[in-house]
């Protein structure tokens, strides 16, 4: 499937991409941050999530293909908040909840889990991170420039209004 794990308007003059890791902590907090940054610049700034599962993270590269497959049916963001908001409960049993809460159709998402487009989402992600020399998460980017401030509101709001103001916002 396309990735579905965007929100704003498409013609968004500043696009903010975190990659980012369902097992990491900081991607917890960073999850919270976003969701303030999202309000804030609502109808603004485009938001995108891409997958950077860490290699000693047993669960993230399974919660990111949960997160792909509850994308297909529109309900990343759904998916998303449940996963890292129960971090620690992050096995097949509870990524099926999370699932399940976000309210997908439960034999399209199974038939999406079993199927290898997810898989090769969230390869291309990690690809896509590797190529532009993501080494941990979260990382951002705003507008393609690495946002090198970590992942306080502060730090990355002013990268955002920074960024609107270049693109004459």
């Amino acid at each position: 499937p396309a990735h579905t794990a965007v929100v704003g308007p498409a013609d968004a003059k500043v696009t903010v991409i975190e990659f980012a890791d369902f097992e990491c902590p900081y991607c917890s907090q960073a999850a919270r941050n976003v969701a303030a940054l999202k309000e804030q610049f609502k109808g603004k700034v485009r938001f995108a999530y891409r997958h950077f599962p860490l290699s000693f993270h047993a669960q993230a590269r399974p919660a990111a293909i949960y997160a792909q497959c509850a994308g297909a049916q529109g309900k990343f963001w759904a998916f998303h908040d449940a996963a890292y908001e129960n971090q620690r409960a992050l096995d097949e049993a509870a990524l099926k909840q999370y699932a399940m809460g976000a309210g997908v159709d439960v034999a399209a998402f199974e038939t999406c889990i079993a199927g290898p487009e997810a898989a090769a989402q969230v390869d291309a992600d990690m690809a896509v991170a590797r190529a532009v020399g993501v080494r941990g998460t979260p990382s951002f980017y705003i507008n393609g420039y690495a946002h090198d401030g970590g992942a306080e509101v502060v730090s990355l709001a002013g990268a955002i209004e920074a960024a609107l103001a270049m693109a004459g916002q």
